[in-house]
């Protein structure tokens, strides 16, 4: 049978969450843990990876496990053999044909940028522009699958913390980060508009 669990983490202790040689890793902490209590049958799939020091509230991965082994795979099961700052939270048998990386249906993503002083305004107008279907290479490492679809981009402060709030179909190598440092040119008044409508053109 197959099972899905729900992860939360705080990543700064972490190289990631995807699997390095030599590395600890969220993924190399967890797939640890399922051993130890030998519910593990083969691999895992996860939803999607995060970048060194990065957290989460809602990764999901799923596996397969022998059926009179599933309830081991419970949260207060798990949660016994997992460092402090890694817990899953909750717990399904998933349909056969289920898997967490292709069966979601979009993404998010908090970031937070300490910078007192940047223009709320343009930082929204400059949100804006990014919604909906583009071709974000410029705002990716990666050159390769680049045209995604951004659902949601909202952008709030808190006595000069910007938070900005990002929803999309799938997300790029360092998409999110550059999408902040673009914008936080254009808050900061070190670029123009012009500039940041070339980006969308690649």
């Amino acid at each position: 049978m197959k099972i899905a669990l729900k992860l939360a983490y705080f990543g700064e202790s972490y190289y990631g969450f995807q699997r390095q040689p030599g590395l600890v890793t969220v993924d190399s902490e967890v797939r640890k843990a399922l051993a130890q209590i030998g519910v593990i049958h083969g691999d895992f799939c996860y939803a999607g990876r995060t970048d060194r020091g990065v957290s989460a509230l809602g990764q999901v991965i799923d596996f397969w496990i022998d059926e009179d082994k599933a309830a081991l795979a419970r949260p207060r099961c798990v949660n016994g053999r997992l460092p402090r700052d890694i817990w899953t939270w909750a717990w399904a048998v998933a349909p056969v044909g289920f898997s967490a990386r292709w069966n979601a249906q979009w993404r998010e993503y908090r970031y937070l940028l300490w910078h007192p002083g940047l223009d709320l305004e343009a930082l929204r107008c400059g949100a804006e522009q990014l919604l909906g279907r583009h071709d974000f290479r410029n705002f990716s490492s990666s050159k390769v699958d680049t045209v995604k679809t951004v659902q949601k981009l909202e952008v709030s402060e808190q006595g000069g913390l910007f938070i900005f709030d990002i929803r999309a179909d799938g997300f790029l190598w360092n998409m999110v980060r550059k999408i902040v440092g673009a914008l936080e040119k254009m808050g900061s008044g070190q670029k123009d508009w012009a500039w940041f409508s070339e980006l969308l053109r690649p």
